[in-house]
């Protein structure tokens, strides 16, 4: 049996017995690059926070911050770690203000709850699918990949400000409640992808945008990479701004689509191309129409040869409905496939 170490008896000066999980199967949950914590300490509120890193600091020991648990494999392969001081509990919604559209939360929010409360008041925070299990400080800490970012920007562009609690047992507040709100360097921003190594974000404050009346998925499938991408490009060339587009070869393609979808059904080229657009908005009048011909995604140059008559190559445009256009609408869908 392995000795339980010497400081676990002073984490009880700055954490309940409550708070304190030494349970081998709760610690292998948090094993990274094939090690395991010693402890993992659930603390309440901010101040708790920074007085068990202080505390940590102080026996010297090394730290994992945690939230959701969902992108552990980010960062340098950690050398050693004794303590992972989660979040889960910074659950409190602190300010919602909906006329100014901002939203102050615990670092330990999971992004779907957010993503259910501002969808009450037809207004989101486009980071994630609203089905996310992220949390709010875990999407700063990693400067997670927002799928909308085309359209919306990342993290970095909707972060407003943040509360830090630091290894010398202090909480530091960067940022405010509105977009032009520092003059100078932008603190808030130099822990957008920290990984938790400055310091443990407790709690953030975000910019929402007003939810689209419509949300429509589009998808189109090109017998090669080289038509898909210059498709993309012909689109990027509009005024079309969509939020998302994703080029996917067959089997990712075929991965994501849902059973029973017409996606995984239907017959396809030995090497299609689909490429999946989301568009959001009022009003965003946009008509995939048939092309059977090679104009778009290859000229002769690239050897490009026209499409079969069971390939679904078509070209994206913002002109009225075509009487033979194909539209694949889904009111209020929030994923591609959906």
């Amino acid at each position: 049996m392995t000795a339980r170490p010497a400081w676990l008896a002073s984490l009880t000066a700055v954490a309940s017995a409550a708070q304190i999980d030494t349970a081998s199967p709760s610690l292998h949950d948090y094993t990274v690059d094939g090690l395991t914590p010693q402890v993992v300490v659930y603390p309440d509120s901010a101040e708790q926070v920074a007085a068990l890193l202080h505390w940590a600091q102080q026996e010297k020991l090394a730290v994992l911050p945690c939230g959701g648990a969902t992108t552990l494999q980010l960062g340098n392969v950690p050398n050693r770690f004794d303590v992972v001081i989660s979040t889960n509990h910074l659950t409190q919604v602190h300010e919602y203000d909906v006329a100014n559209f901002t939203l102050t939360a615990g670092a330990g929010v999971p992004f779907s709850q957010v993503a259910e409360l501002t969808a009450t008041r037809m207004q989101t925070l486009p980071l994630q699918y609203a089905f996310s299990a992220a949390t709010l400080g875990g999407l700063v800490a990693t400067q997670a990949y927002n799928p909308k970012r085309l359209l919306y920007g990342g993290v970095r562009d909707l972060l407003l400000g943040l509360r830090v609690a630091l290894p010398s047992g202090e909480i530091a507040h960067f940022g405010g409640k509105v977009v032009k709100n520092v003059a100078g360097y932008d603190m808030s921003k130099l822990f957008v992808g920290s990984l938790g190594a400055l310091g443990i974000i407790v709690e953030t404050t975000w910019k929402l945008f007003a939810l689209p009346e419509r949300d429509e998925s589009l998808l189109a499938v090109f017998p090669s990479l080289g038509q898909g991408a210059s498709a993309v490009a012909q689109i990027m060339a509009t005024q079309l701004l969509p939020s998302q587009m994703l080029l996917l070869h067959s089997t990712a393609a075929r991965t994501v689509a849902p059973a029973g979808s017409k996606l995984a059904e239907r017959p396809v080229p030995p090497h299609p191309q689909p490429l999946s657009i989301l568009t959001d908005g009022e009003g965003s009048n946009i008509v995939l129409t048939k092309n059977p011909s090679p104009e778009i995604g290859g000229g002769a140059g690239e050897g490009a040869s026209p499409a079969p008559d069971h390939t679904q190559s078509r070209t994206l445009s913002t002109r009225d409905p075509h009487p033979h256009a194909s539209r694949i609408t889904h009111q209020g869908a929030k994923r591609p496939w959906t």
